[in-house]
């Protein structure tokens, strides 16, 4: 009997209680997953007290707030499978099988699968896409094509390789997670950390693809329970300049999006 590679499940939380339930209780009994890790990154007393006692889950907690990389490399480090799925706390598995059908396309050869995500019911863009593969503007600069486009628009639909997809809902090898080295921590606080890998594993020799069957509704930014957030010009700027000394500039790659009829 041929026995397939488990997928662990990466979930980094930092408060944001509802979020993380919800989330958890979508993705408990779906086929391929091995185990749920939660990683705690200093977490309210209270949160993390509640946390505690979730059932059917791996639980750690940091010794004060760390940030969003390292938490993440730190889970890696204590996961079990084959396969890692890094999974944002405010994403809610959708119909289906979502989690199998990338596994599966890891099981082809592809280092990297990224999941469609869409917007969900309450959200003011409800019900349209919010992820379907990271694209390079002509100055390279990562940006989310056809964003905004109802979710089940065709070219949306369309499953392809792409230059890179979004860590909210990232599956990876553990072969691959480790040749790499994981999130760059030079690039926290958690600005383009998951374009970097991406772009780290292509230049490796490793191929990307977007699975539209995985789908997660993804309320984006919505575990930041700081009023600053991170995502700020600066921290954008100055990690993407670190990407750039790094890699180099990645190509220009809009017609890989705007091809309806896919690859």
């Amino acid at each position: 009997m041929d026995i397939k590679p488990l997928v662990s499940i990466i979930v980094p939380v930092h408060n944001a209680l509802n979020f993380t339930i919800q989330c958890l209780d979508s993705i408990k009994g779906l086929e391929r997953v091995l185990e749920i890790v939660l990683i705690d990154d200093g977490s309210d007393k209270d949160v993390s007290d509640r946390l505690k006692e979730i059932n059917d889950i791996s639980y750690y907690h940091n010794a004060g707030s760390v940030g969003f990389i390292a938490s993440c490399n730190r889970a890696a480090k204590k996961a079990k499978g084959d396969y890692l799925l890094f999974l944002n706390s405010d994403t809610k598995a959708g119909v289906g099988q979502p989690i199998k059908a990338m596994a599966e396309d890891l099981d082809k050869g592809y280092a990297i699968v990224g999941a469609r995500l869409v917007y969900p019911l309450g959200h003011p863009q409800q019900a349209t896409t919010q992820h379907c593969g990271i694209g390079f503007s002509k100055f390279g600069i990562p940006y989310h094509p056809l964003s905004g486009l109802h979710a089940d628009e065709p070219v949306v639909l369309v499953r392809r390789e792409v230059p890179a997809v979004t860590g909210a809902a990232l599956m990876t090898t553990r072969e691959w997670w480790d040749k790499i080295g994981g999130f760059d921590t030079r690039l926290e606080p958690a600005v383009y950390e998951d374009v970097l890998y991406c772009l780290s594993v292509s230049k490796a020799g490793g191929s990307i693809l977007y699975e539209p069957s995985a789908m997660f509704y993804h309320w984006q930014h919505g575990s930041q329970t700081e009023a600053t957030g991170w995502f700020t010009r600066e921290n954008l700027d100055r990690n993407l300049m670190y990407i750039f000394q790094k890699i180099g500039q990645p190509v220009e790659s809009d017609a890989i999006f705007y091809n309806m009829m896919g690859k």
